[in-house]
């Protein structure tokens, strides 16, 4: 359980960016790219949020989905380059978190 928090946490952080992210890169402050990055950012905290009281697999997959769509946005909203790698990026970390964080997930290592 404490390996699942640690996940959540983690992408509660890396949610909290997504957030901010268009306020401090200015490449993410077009109108477009920052009602993306605010949107996802904002659900994913909540979704996190939900994570850490739910002990099922439902936040986690919910992050899961907003991660797949910060990677396919990028080409839906025709943002920059720029802005494209960042998407990219966060939705690739976020989606890793949530993945490998979901309380069903077994680490090799860990305890049957």
């Amino acid at each position: 359980m404490e390996y699942y928090r640690g996940m959540i946490i983690a992408s509660l952080v890396v949610s909290g960016w997504v957030f901010v992210c268009p306020w401090v890169i200015s490449d993410a402050s077009a109108p477009a790219a920052a009602w993306n990055f605010h949107v996802a950012g904002a659900l994913a905290l909540l979704l996190g949020v939900v994570g850490l009281i739910r002990s099922d697999d439902l936040p986690a997959y919910g992050l899961v989905v907003v991660a797949v769509w910060l990677v396919l946005s990028p080409w839906v909203l025709d943002l920059s380059a720029a802005v494209t790698r960042q998407a990219i990026f966060y939705g690739v970390i976020l989606g890793g978190l949530a993945w490998f964080g979901r309380p069903s997930y077994k680490p090799s290592g860990a305890a049957a």
